[in-house]
C-alpha cells in the first residue's frame, strides 16, 4: 500500500492523475513482489492550505483530480482509497490548517465536489 498525493509533490491539479498513476508505476510497482496486490492506500487534494508550488488547494482542483483520477484508476483496474470522506477540523487544530480540508464532504456532510459518471465498462 502506498500514499499518493500529487499535492505534496507540487503538481499541478491538471497533471495530477497522470503524475499518480506514473509515480505508482514508477516508484510503488517496482518495487513490489510481483505476487503483491499494489493499493494506493491514499489519494486524494485538499480544499484549503498554503499552495506547495504549482499544487493549490481549492475545491476546483480537489474536482479536476476526482474528475480525472476515479474513472481512469477503474478502467486500469488499480485499487484505491479516496483521501478522505470528511472535512475533519479537529485535525487543523492537532496539525495544519491543510490536514482538516481533505474531505469530499463538509463536516457537516454537505457536497464539495461530485463523483464522476464513470462507464459501466470500468467495474
Amino acid at each position: 500500500m502506498a500514499n499518493i498525493h500529487p499535492y505534496f509533490a507540487g503538481v499541478a491539479a491538471e497533471n495530477g492523475a497522470n503524475w499518480t498513476f506514473e509515480y505508482l508505476e514508477d516508484s510503488v510497482k517496482v518495487n513490489a513482489k510481483s505476487n503483491q496486490d499494489v493499493i494506493i492506500s491514499e489519494v486524494g487534494w485538499p480544499t484549503e492550505g498554503k499552495a506547495e508550488m504549482a499544487a493549490v488547494a481549492s475545491v476546483a482542483n480537489q474536482q479536476r483530480l476526482m474528475d480525472d483520477f476515479v474513472c481512469e484508476a477503474n478502467r486500469r483496474k488499480i485499487k484505491y482509497y479516496w483521501f478522505e470522506a470528511l472535512d475533519l477540523k479537529w485535525k487543523t487544530k492537532e496539525w495544519t490548517v491543510l490536514e482538516g480540508h481533505w474531505g469530499i464532504l463538509t463536516e457537516q456532510k454537505k457536497i464539495k465536489v461530485k463523483l464522476p459518471n464513470c462507464p459501466i465498462e470500468n467495474y
